[in-house]
């Protein structure tokens, strides 16, 4: 993996969150142009508002499919893991041993925590 694509992934969640706010600001933006173009005169600004809600549309669009920096991560760590020959041979000690150390590192983290809030 680059650092380009590593960045990339980095801000999905930042695409979305902008995504979203196009999408608000646009909505309202082209439904004021929209009223204010409703008759013969304010041709431009029916038009305007069209595209102006358009973009609003691709803005949905945008932050209901681009996935977010952990779904992304998931998509991309997940298959490998899961095909992975190495992985799948491992020995059942190895992975007992694994759970051990995490159950450890997870219980020391909560007495950390409990330790701090008191």
């Amino acid at each position: 993996m680059t650092g380009w694509q590593m960045y990339w992934i980095l801000m999905l969640d930042n695409l979305c969150c902008a995504a979203a706010m196009a999408m608000i600001l646009c909505g309202g933006i082209g439904a004021f142009l929209l009223a204010m173009g409703h008759g013969e005169s304010n041709r431009k600004a029916l038009m305007a508002g069209k595209i102006v809600l358009t973009i609003a549309a691709i803005s949905v669009l945008l932050a209901i499919f681009v996935p977010s920096t952990k779904q992304m991560a998931a998509i991309i760590v997940v298959p490998k893991i899961v095909n992975s020959e190495q992985v799948q041979e491992m020995p059942e000690n190895l992975i007992e041993l694994a759970n051990e150390w995490v159950k450890d590192k997870t219980e020391s983290l909560k007495g950390t925590e409990h330790e701090e809030t008191n």
